[in-house]
């Protein structure tokens, strides 16, 4: 069903739908203005839809397989997370969490110095890593923190997408990436209309076999066990 709502809405703990705004499967929720999350109050969203004119959100919003539209902005302060889902407007994350689940779109984007961006790469074969898609323009700030289950089986020149946009402008003031052995790390590839990861070779200690840049007891165990 659809509920259609003329004014502004609060998510909050004494508002209408108390702490939490639950939209499911097939429900479709349109509020005219304002569509605002206090802190501690949660949207979540599951293969349904909302719109609003303008969103504050200071708690949590949750989009799984599913489409939020704003006419106006989402300023987002608490968390944001997207799995397999849309959120059409501009979004700005300003001192927030945004989390990308497998795939995320969103209609443009400016990412503050304050906020953070979170993405995870599956480096396993036919494995998918998490990427946002940004149908217009993604300006670059903040924080860009990417996490690795499992990080076997890189090799030098591996590159794994994590932004698609139509342009990209800026990059990220601090990069939080998993950290690699074998002589190898990440690097943040930076491109007209894509940010990726890059596995790339480092020069090595002489002797430094486990690649951690210290020459120590560590290496001849590992010399012993793959070399000797």
């Amino acid at each position: 069903g659809t509920l259609n709502i003329g004014g502004d809405v609060v998510i909050t703990p004494t508002g209408l739908f108390r702490s939490a705004l639950i939209i499911d499967e097939d429900e479709t929720v349109n509020v005219a203005n304002q569509l605002n999350v206090t802190a501690g109050s949660l949207i979540s969203v599951t293969r349904g839809s909302y719109s609003a004119g303008t969103s504050v959100n200071f708690g949590t919003i949750v989009v799984t397989q599913a489409t939020a539209t704003y006419n106006g902005n989402l300023d987002n302060r608490g968390d944001l997370v997207v799995v397999d889902g849309t959120v059409l407007g501009s979004v700005n994350n300003n001192g927030g969490d945004l989390t990308v689940v497998n795939q995320a779109t969103v209609g443009d984007i400016e990412l503050f110095s304050t906020g953070t961006l979170n993405l995870g790469v599956n480096t396993g074969a036919g494995g998918d890593s998490d990427v946002l898609n940004v149908l217009d323009t993604a300006f670059l700030n903040g924080t860009l923190n990417v996490t690795a289950a499992d990080v076997s089986g890189l090799s030098a020149g591996d590159e794994f997408d994590l932004i698609l946009a139509n342009s990209i402008i800026g990059t990220f003031s601090e990069e939080l990436l998993p950290v690699l052995g074998s002589g190898l790390e990440f690097d943040v590839l930076y491109e007209a209309s894509r940010v990726a990861l890059s596995v790339v070779a480092v020069n090595l200690l002489a002797g430094d076999y486990n690649g951690n840049g210290v020459v120590d007891a560590a290496d001849y165990t590992e010399w012993a066990d793959n070399f000797g």
